[in-house]
């Protein structure tokens, strides 16, 4: 986001990144909520997304737009509430759930691009999308200790909980590979590649290779690990 809003020609760069911010937090409300109450309030909800709706309108976007712009939101909320009927990540299309779970993200890049229409010329939201897909990921094998502590949908950690190291590795590892070809493969069929999707193709890559050593680092520090100390299974109980 930082990278985008530099090359950004938008008048006001104070302004838009100073309403992002707030459209992050809203965002992150939203989370804390989800990740920290096991009976979920649909009054609560609804609070939580009047917060998202009107920054966004402070934006200038329209309620109806709004509501449109924030339809990932929904699945990626979705996906949560599933965790509550034992739907586990690892059991659905995990490319799809990594997808939904960068959201905020691409979100707060579908603004900047229409808010600098020079800068959108140069970079496509598509560009982004194996990037966003190892770096959640990445997020997910780096949270595994702390995600213990919440009602988090932390594919990686459910899945090492649940169906062991072995699986995981195998599974994840799988999942790492395909999203690596199919970044070399998106820049191929777009040459010739724009200097953006080189950059972004780099630091893809530079993820994929830290994701890989991190899991095996966090597969150790994993070996002990108490289900019964995982705040998701005992609110199962």
């Amino acid at each position: 986001i930082p990278e985008l809003l530099k090359n950004c020609e938008n008048n006001d760069q104070a302004k838009l990144m100073s309403d992002l911010q707030d459209l992050q937090m809203a965002i992150y409300e939203l989370d804390r909520y989800l990740e920290t109450n096991w009976r979920v309030d649909s009054e609560q909800l609804s609070n939580y997304w009047d917060g998202i709706y009107r920054v966004l309108m402070k934006m200038q976007y329209d309620l109806d737009s709004a509501k449109a712009m924030c339809s990932e939101i929904e699945v990626y909320q979705s996906h949560e509430l599933l965790l509550r009927k034992a739907k586990w990540p690892h059991q659905l299309d995990l490319k799809k759930y990594y997808y939904y779970k960068s959201c905020d993200v691409r979100l707060m890049r579908r603004i900047i691009l229409e808010k600098c229409p020079v800068l959108n010329k140069q970079v496509l939201l598509e560009d982004w999308k194996f990037f966003d897909f190892i770096t959640e990921l990445n997020d997910d094998i780096e949270d595994v200790i702390e995600d213990q502590k919440s009602i988090n949908g932390n594919a990686f950690l459910i899945s090492y909980a649940l169906e062991g190291a072995d699986y995981s590795r195998n599974v994840f590892s799988q999942l790492i590979i395909s999203c690596l070809n199919a970044q070399n493969h998106y820049v191929k069929q777009n040459i010739p590649a724009s200097d953006w999707q080189l950059r972004i193709q780099s630091l893809s890559h530079k993820y994929t290779e830290d994701c890989r050593e991190l899991m095996e680092h966090q597969i150790s520090a994993l070996n002990d690990l108490d289900n019964s100390e995982i705040q998701l299974f005992n609110e199962l109980k």
